[in-house]
């Protein structure tokens, strides 16, 4: 883990940090898991961690968050300017909510929905591709 995730993550509330990290392990297995996706670049965004695709994988950069005005969920955060938010209504859960059209909010009292969350990684990283 890159130092600066680490050091994000432990800046967090400790339930918030735990299921950030979960989310976290779900997008890399997702991009191990498959092909199409190339390994990201993991970084900070906004002070968010954030995975940039490659010009190889074709896709916009995922963000996973925290946030203040929102306490009881974490999110992952894709570019507004993509139809991502349309293409993952059909399969994110309904205790979670869609941020517009910028993010999907997992409540943290509920167990996070990973098939879900690999579907919208695998949608996010791979979005210019399609």
């Amino acid at each position: 883990m890159p130092e600066t995730t680490r050091a994000c993550l432990d800046a967090l509330p400790p339930q918030a940090a735990g299921s950030l990290e979960r989310l976290r392990q779900v997008i890399l297995q997702t991009v191990e898991d498959d092909p199409a996706i190339s390994q990201p670049i993991e970084t900070l965004k906004w002070g968010e961690i954030a995975f940039v695709p490659t010009a190889k994988s074709g896709g916009t950069t995922l963000r996973i968050a925290w946030k203040k005005k929102k306490p009881d969920f974490v999110g992952l955060f894709f570019h507004c300017g993509t139809n991502v938010s349309e293409q993952i209504d059909q399969f994110v859960p309904k205790e979670c909510e869609l941020d517009g059209r910028r993010g999907a909010l997992f409540p943290l009292a509920k167990p996070l929905p990973e098939a879900a969350i690999k579907m919208i990684a695998a949608l996010v990283l791979t979005y210019r591709r399609r």
